[in-house]
Protein backbone atom coordinates (compact mmCIF):
# COMPACT_ATOMS: atom_id res chain seq x y z
CA UNK A 1 0.00 0.00 0.00
CA UNK A 2 1.34 3.75 -0.84
CA UNK A 3 1.31 5.58 2.17
CA UNK A 4 0.99 8.79 -0.11
CA UNK A 5 -2.14 10.59 -0.21
CA UNK A 6 -3.76 12.70 -2.67
CA UNK A 7 -2.65 16.27 -2.78
CA UNK A 8 -6.32 17.28 -3.05
CA UNK A 9 -8.09 16.95 0.13
CA UNK A 10 -11.79 15.99 -0.44
CA UNK A 11 -14.16 14.31 2.21
CA UNK A 12 -12.88 10.84 1.05
CA UNK A 13 -9.29 11.19 0.67
CA UNK A 14 -8.33 12.58 3.89
CA UNK A 15 -6.21 11.16 6.22
CA UNK A 16 -9.17 10.56 8.77
CA UNK A 17 -11.34 9.18 5.75
CA UNK A 18 -8.93 6.90 4.52
CA UNK A 19 -8.20 5.44 7.75
CA UNK A 20 -11.42 4.62 8.33
CA UNK A 21 -12.26 3.53 4.58
CA UNK A 22 -8.95 1.21 5.31
CA UNK A 23 -10.25 -0.46 8.79
CA UNK A 24 -13.89 -1.01 7.21
CA UNK A 25 -12.47 -2.61 4.29
CA UNK A 26 -9.87 -4.79 6.61
CA UNK A 27 -13.08 -5.85 8.85
CA UNK A 28 -15.18 -6.61 6.04
CA UNK A 29 -17.63 -3.29 7.99
CA UNK A 30 -19.86 -1.88 5.13
CA UNK A 31 -21.65 0.49 7.57
CA UNK A 32 -20.47 3.02 10.16
CA UNK A 33 -22.91 2.02 12.59
CA UNK A 34 -20.93 -1.64 13.22
CA UNK A 35 -17.73 0.38 13.31
CA UNK A 36 -18.64 3.02 16.06
CA UNK A 37 -19.95 -0.27 17.72
CA UNK A 38 -16.95 -1.77 17.46
CA UNK A 39 -15.11 1.17 19.04
CA UNK A 40 -17.89 2.31 21.34
CA UNK A 41 -18.49 5.69 20.14
CA UNK A 42 -21.69 7.05 18.75
CA UNK A 43 -22.57 6.32 15.16
CA UNK A 44 -22.41 10.07 13.30
CA UNK A 45 -18.92 10.37 15.63
CA UNK A 46 -17.33 8.14 12.69
CA UNK A 47 -18.93 10.95 9.67
CA UNK A 48 -17.57 13.65 11.95
CA UNK A 49 -14.00 12.16 11.67
CA UNK A 50 -14.49 11.31 7.59
CA UNK A 51 -15.32 14.75 6.75
CA UNK A 52 -12.90 15.90 9.18
CA UNK A 53 -15.27 18.46 11.59
CA UNK A 54 -14.08 16.57 14.25
CA UNK A 55 -10.16 15.05 15.26
CA UNK A 56 -9.41 11.40 15.76
CA UNK A 57 -8.54 11.14 19.43
CA UNK A 58 -5.26 9.29 19.35
CA UNK A 59 -6.18 5.82 20.89
CA UNK A 60 -8.96 5.60 18.50
CA UNK A 61 -6.11 6.39 15.27
CA UNK A 62 -4.43 3.26 17.05
CA UNK A 63 -7.42 1.12 17.38
CA UNK A 64 -8.95 1.76 13.72
CA UNK A 65 -4.60 1.25 12.34
CA UNK A 66 -4.87 -2.12 14.17
CA UNK A 67 -7.79 -3.16 12.94
CA UNK A 68 -6.41 -1.60 9.20
CA UNK A 69 -3.38 -3.63 9.40
CA UNK A 70 -1.31 -0.80 9.16
CA UNK A 71 1.43 0.58 10.71
CA UNK A 72 0.52 2.19 13.82
CA UNK A 73 3.18 4.94 14.43
CA UNK A 74 2.79 6.49 10.30
CA UNK A 75 -0.98 6.77 10.82
CA UNK A 76 -0.44 8.59 14.34
CA UNK A 77 2.33 10.77 13.14
CA UNK A 78 -0.12 11.76 9.84
CA UNK A 79 -3.20 12.07 11.70
CA UNK A 80 -1.76 14.36 14.39
CA UNK A 81 -0.08 16.55 11.28
CA UNK A 82 -3.81 16.70 9.67
CA UNK A 83 -5.34 18.12 13.18
CA UNK A 84 -2.30 20.64 14.36
CA UNK A 85 -3.16 24.05 14.11
CA UNK A 86 0.12 25.36 13.81
CA UNK A 87 2.65 24.96 10.06
CA UNK A 88 5.56 24.22 12.26
CA UNK A 89 3.69 21.21 14.06
CA UNK A 90 2.23 20.62 11.19
CA UNK A 91 5.33 20.31 9.38
CA UNK A 92 6.97 18.53 12.53
CA UNK A 93 4.56 15.36 12.30
CA UNK A 94 4.95 15.08 8.30
CA UNK A 95 8.71 14.95 9.08
CA UNK A 96 7.85 12.58 11.88
CA UNK A 97 5.89 10.53 9.54
CA UNK A 98 8.57 10.63 6.18
CA UNK A 99 11.03 9.37 9.08
CA UNK A 100 8.79 6.25 9.76
CA UNK A 101 8.54 5.49 6.03
CA UNK A 102 11.63 5.55 5.40
CA UNK A 103 13.38 2.33 5.04
CA UNK A 104 16.93 3.93 6.98
CA UNK A 105 14.21 4.94 9.71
Amino acid sequence: MSRNLPCQPTESNTPPAVLVALARAAMGITRDDRLSAMLGVKFGTISQWRMGRAPIPDHHVIALAEMAGVDVGWWLATICADKARMNECREAWRAVAERIQSPHA
